[in-house]
């Protein structure tokens, strides 16, 4: 290939590489959330070594915001990563007539894969499904409870489980967009309480199986 040959495919290289703009590959988003409990059991009850009828139990929803990383391999696929913080739940006790039993803070970690349609146009449709993390601390006991049974302790485990929605973005521009999604997902853990040293009462996989709500910003970069 003669010089003048080489120049001209570097500058046809060149201007196609111009002409067209490459994919942005990371996403930053930020929003609102709402995480609603559904229909929480326990297979069962424990007192002190005594098995009691299975549990039903209310968790309040609460709200939140949240941040997320996303990469995109394609226009389609992406995986997208989100923390949310800053959620408090009540816990209250129906099988047994308790009421209102305590409280406890939870952050909510998300992976998911996500499948993206209409990529040209400015609605686009998205499915996803991955994994969702319940990290739970400050757990206490109601001030009614206490009252009640005397000084105790409530304990919940973490836990782990499945998480899959779909969700609209609208692009406002090339690297712009805003979206809403709903996710139905599975949780299972453990709760204990201690009063006082005297008794010890335990919940078995208690089923939390809460609803996630999603509205936000994102911006590809």
């Amino acid at each position: 290939m003669n010089k003048k040959a080489l120049a001209l495919a570097v500058l046809g290289t060149s201007s196609l590489i111009i002409a067209t703009p490459a994919l942005a590959q990371f996403e930053l988003q930020g929003g609102w959330t709402r995480v609603a409990p559904q229909d929480v059991t326990s297979d069962s009850l424990n007192l002190d070594g005594a098995n009691l009828p299975s549990s039903v139990d209310d968790i309040s929803a609460d709200q939140s915001y949240f941040i997320g990383l996303g990469y995109h391999f394609s226009p389609s696929l992406s995986v997208v990563a989100s923390y949310t913080t800053g959620l408090e739940h009540d816990v209250k006790e129906k099988g047994l007539g308790l009421g209102n039993v305590g409280s406890f803070d939870l952050d909510v970690l998300t992976l998911v894969g996500q499948y993206t349609f209409n990529t040209e146009g400015s609605l686009q449709p998205y499915l996803q499904a991955g994994a969702i993390h319940a990290r739970i601390d400050g757990e206490k006991p109601s001030a009614g409870f206490v009252s009640n049974v005397g000084p105790a302790s409530l304990s919940i485990d973490n836990a782990t489980g499945w998480l899959a929605g779909a969700g609209l973005r609208y692009k406002l521009a090339d690297n712009f967009n805003v979206f809403g999604e709903i996710n139905y997902s599975g949780l299972e853990t453990d709760a204990e309480y201690n009063v006082a040293g005297v008794s010890r009462l335990s919940a078995d996989s208690v089923e939390v199986d809460p609803i996630v709500y999603r509205m936000g910003l994102g911006f590809r970069f």
